[in-house]
């Protein structure tokens, strides 16, 4: 569209350069949240009020900058109500701002690394990745350059490890010896079956018991329709099931007392949906935390229980986001608020003491080619 100052001169060049971000073709050159468009125009309106914007500019007489005033007010109300009611979108999820946090890139190898998984301490990592050919388990210090390959020697592959509440053991999902549940000591030794069936293994808090699903495959309803949870007790090998309906990626609360999970549903109206849960670990009916059309996954708590996060497309992206919750009833106590912005988050994990969140994002390009034909 033709400028603002091309219009009408009179017109702060500022006003111009806002109204020019709102309507830029690339989304993410946008404001991202309706507060960071409200603050711009109440520093406009400041600079109006004050004069100082017109110190900048030519002379303009005084019911101009009254008539401006008014145009700003206009435009903040008109474009504000538009980014709050985009997409169908609550209010307070576009109004609220990801976290503040100091952004470190871990890895950079070669292909794909995917499954992280903090230690309790949140010094090392330990993810999956396919550099040998074959999926492996590596190890590697936060911060620091030099990377185990902890299942080196298996030909099979190796995936979706997790840290013992102890920092010991490693829980991983392996192929090997017709696939199942595995342990290893934390720098890859002792290895040991836990199950012949299961993925996303997770460990209770007091690393007695682990929680699996039945299922591996990730985001496609055909599988989380088959998916259930179970748990194995490490001293005797028993497993028992917790629930017997749609259930996927399990994660142990703090206290032990809820299992989280992500699940496919029909609603009695509409499209099926991806949403999450919490149910007891002991059983029964499990609670909704989202009931929405957007597609949440991931699950996990916070290191004190008082936040449950999760991946969503709420905002157009794959970003991390948070709900309060009450970790004894599963009763949510909040809207969701983002925790990253733009990220594109694959898997993730977090720190038992709170300090770190580690993420993967999928990152690719996609070339033209062209090829002579009759």
């Amino acid at each position: 569209p033709t400028s603002v100052t091309e219009v009408n001169p009179d017109r702060p060049h500022i006003l111009a350069r806002i109204i020019k971000r709102c309507l830029v073709k690339d989304h993410t050159r946008r404001y991202q949240t309706a507060l960071d468009l409200r603050n711009e125009l109440e520093e406009l309106k400041q600079e109006v009020e004050s004069g100082e914007v017109f110190e900048r500019a030519a002379p303009t007489s005084q019911p101009v900058k009254w008539m401006i005033g008014i145009a700003v007010a206009i435009v903040a109300s008109v474009v504000v109500t538009y980014l709050l009611t985009r997409a169908g979108q609550d209010t307070r999820e576009s109004q609220a701002a990801p976290m503040e946090a100091s952004l470190t890139q871990l890895t950079s190898q070669p292909g794909r690394e995917s499954f992280p998984s903090l230690s309790p301490d949140g010094s090392n990592v330990a993810y999956c990745s396919s550099e040998n050919g074959n999926s492996d388990i590596y190890l590697k210090r936060v911060g620091g350059e030099r990377v185990i390959n902890l299942t080196e020697d298996s030909l099979e592959d190796d995936r979706q490890p997790d840290f013992s509440p102890d920092g010991e053991s490693i829980a991983f999902r392996s192929e090997r010896d017709g696939g199942g549940i595995f342990l290893m000591g934390a720098t890859g030794e002792s290895v040991r079956r836990v199950t012949d069936i299961g993925y996303f293994p997770a460990w209770s808090p007091d690393g007695e018991k682990m929680v699996f699903s039945t299922k591996g495959l990730r985001g496609r309803w055909v599988s989380l329709v088959e998916a259930r949870i179970w748990i194995v007790d490490l001293s005797t090998g028993l497993s028992t099931m917790v629930l017997d309906r749609s259930a996927l990626m399990p994660a142990w609360s703090p206290s032990g007392r809820r299992i989280a999970y992500y699940g496919y549903r029909e609603p009695a109206e509409g499209e099926s949906q991806h949403d999450l849960f919490t149910v007891s670990a002991d059983g029964g009916e499990p609670l909704p935390v989202t009931d929405d059309a957007h597609f949440e996954e991931g699950p996990a708590w916070s290191a004190d229980g008082e936040h449950l996060f999760f991946v969503s497309d709420r905002s157009g992206f794959r970003d991390m986001w948070r709900v309060r919750i009450d970790e004894e009833t599963g009763q949510v106590l909040g809207d969701p608020e983002p925790v990253t912005s733009g990220a594109n988050v694959d898997i993730y994990s977090l720190a038992r003491d709170g300090s770190r969140i580690l993420y993967s994002s999928i990152a690719g390009t996609r070339d033209i080619l062209r090829f002579p034909f009759d």
